[in-house]
């Protein structure tokens, strides 16, 4: 019997981006351009979001299902209880990856 050696897909790379200033869109679009047959991780750290305060949960869910519809996995930690429900009230708790507040990030940076 002959054996193959399994090798291993490399890691993902995580990009961990700060909402409030990078445009998750043009990023996810640059990233996809840049990188053809992957599909980048956007890592988005939801506890300081000024979005949220000034522009509303709506507005977040746009941006970050415009950079899903671009290629992009989104994945959001430190979410808090409010989002969270809004989130779960919206059923995107299916469509991205959540970790709530105090939760360990490890499992997004592997």
């Amino acid at each position: 019997m002959r054996h193959v050696p399994v090798t291993s897909a490399p890691e993902p790379v995580v990009f961990s981006i700060d909402l409030n200033t990078t445009d998750p869109v043009a990023l996810a679009h640059q990233l996809v351009r840049t990188q053809p047959g992957s599909r980048p991780r956007l890592l988005i750290d939801c506890q300081h979001l000024q979005c949220l305060r000034t522009l509303g949960v709506s507005h977040l869910v746009s941006q970050l299902l415009l950079a899903r519809q671009a290629g992009a996995h989104v994945l959001l930690s430190n979410v808090g209880p409010a989002l969270q429900r809004a989130l779960c009230l919206l059923r995107l708790d299916e469509v991205f990856e959540l970790q709530p507040m105090g939760s360990n990030a490890g499992p997004y940076l592997t």
